[in-house]
C-alpha cells in the first residue's frame, strides 16, 4: 500500500516508520528541519525494547509540486498540529481535493470542522492513539509508550451507517456507501506493522475522551517539563486533573455530547501514564522546541464552549492562561 503522510512530525514519523517496516511505500512532508535531517541521514526508529531500525521506504519531499496528482497514494493521513490546519489546507488544497477520503492522526475538538468548511463533500476519520513517540535530532524517531487506538468517523457523522466492513480482527465499522476496499486494506496495513486499530461506534465520544486525556495530562506535563512518569506519582497532579475533568463533563452535555462518569475518566487518565511512563507528551515536547502548542484546541475548546453557556471552568482557564504565558516566554 501507498501512503501519504502531511506534515509529518513524532506520530507522523512513527506511522511512516512501521508502515515502512511492514513494506508498504511511504511519502512524507514534514517541516524544512525534518526534512533535510532524514534525506540527509536517513529515519532511525526506536522500539520500545530499545531495538533500533533504519527505515528504507520512507521518501521525504521537498514540496507538493513533486507529487502527481494523477498517480496519489490510495491513502492520506494528516498528522499536522491542530492550529496547523489552515495553513494545511490552504497549501495542500489541490492535493487534498483528489481524496475522497483523508484520515487526521491529531489532538483537539474542533478540527473537524475546519477541514470540513473547505471540503464539505470530503469523509473524515479521526485515529484516536494512545502510543507515544519522541522525535530527536529531527530524524531518531522513538516509540516511548504502546496503547490502545481507535478509528472513528467523524465527518460527517450522519446519516447513520450500518455495519458492512470486515477488518482482520474479525471488527467491524459502521459505514455508508463508500471505499469499504480501501478501508479494509488501510486497515490490513496497519494491523500488520502492529498498529491494529478498535472500531468505535461512538465516534464522537471517543474524541471527547482523548481530548479529556489531553487536556488533563498535557498542560501539567508542559508547565512543569516533566514526562508522564512524574504525574502518575504527585497528588497534586490528581487534584487538579480530577478539576479540569469534572469541568468538561460539566461542558459537554450542553453540546449534547454523552460521557462516561467522573472515575471512569481519571481510570483512563492513570492507565495511560502508566503505559507511557517515558513520553514527554506532545504540548511538553512543542514548549521544549518553541513552538506554538494545541491548548486552543484542547482545554480552549473547553473555556470557548464553557462561556457559551455562562459555565465556570476555572481550572481549564488557568492552564490556558499559564500555558500561553510559557509560549510568550519562548
Amino acid at each position: 500500500m501507498r501512503v501519504l503522510i502531511i506534515a509529518a512530525g513524532s506520530m507522523g514519523c512513527l506511522v511512516g516508520a512501521k508502515l515502512s517496516l511492514a513494506h508498504h511505500e511511504v511519502i512524507a512532508t514534514g517541516s524544512p528541519r525534518i526534512y533535510e535531517a532524514i534525506n540527509k541521514n536517513g529515519l532511525i526508529y526506536h522500539d520500545l525494547e530499545g531495538k533500533t531500525y533504519p527505515i528504507q521506504n520512507l521518501r521525504m519531499i521537498k514540496s507538493i509540486a513533486t507529487l502527481d496528482t494523477c498517480d496519489l497514494p490510495e491513502i492520506c493521513i494528516i498528522t499536522s498540529k491542530a492550529y496547523s490546519l489552515p495553513s494545511i489546507i490552504q497549501e495542500y488544497e489541490l492535493i487534498l481535493s483528489q481524496y475522497s477520503e483523508v484520515f487526521l492522526l491529531q489532538n483537539g475538538l474542533g478540527n473537524e470542522k475546519l477541514i470540513g468548511a473547505r471540503f464539505p463533500n470530503m469523509i473524515l476519520y479521526r485515529i484516536i492513539s494512545s502510543n507515544g513517540a519522541t522525535l530527536k535530532e529531527s530524524h531518531h524517531i522513538y516509540q516511548t509508550g504502546e496503547g490502545p487506538s481507535f478509528l472513528c468517523r467523524t465527518y460527517p457523522i450522519f446519516p447513520p451507517l450500518s455495519p458492512s466492513i470486515t477488518f482482520p480482527s474479525s471488527l467491524s465499522i459502521s459505514h455508508g456507501q463508500n471505499n469499504l476496499d480501501l478501508l479494509n486494506s488501510f486497515l490490513t496495513a496497519l494491523e500488520t506493522c502492529q498498529m491494529p486499530l478498535s472500531i468505535s461506534t461512538f465516534p464522537i465520544r471517543q474524541v471527547w475522551e482523548k481530548a479529556i486525556i489531553n487536556c488533563a495530562i498535557n498542560p501539567m506535563g508542559a508547565l512543569l517539563q516533566q514526562s508522564n512518569g512524574f504525574l502518575i506519582d504527585n497528588p497534586h497532579f490528581w487534584e487538579i486533573s480530577g478539576k479540569v475533568v469534572e469541568e468538561i463533563l460539566q461542558v459537554a452535555p450542553q453540546l449534547e455530547i454523552s460521557l462516561n462518569s467522573h472515575s471512569y475518566y481519571m481510570d483512563q487518565i492513570r492507565d495511560v501514564l502508566k503505559a507511557t511512563r517515558p513520553n514527554k507528551n506532545s504540548m511538553l515536547q512543542d514548549i521544549e522546541n518553541q513552538r506554538p502548542t494545541e491548548i486552543d484546541f484542547l482545554n480552549g475548546y473547553i473555556t470557548q464552549m464553557a462561556a457559551k453557556f455562562a459555565i465556570l471552568v476555572p481550572y481549564n482557564e488557568i492552564l490556558v492562561a499559564l500555558i500561553r504565558m510559557k509560549e510568550s516566554a519562548g
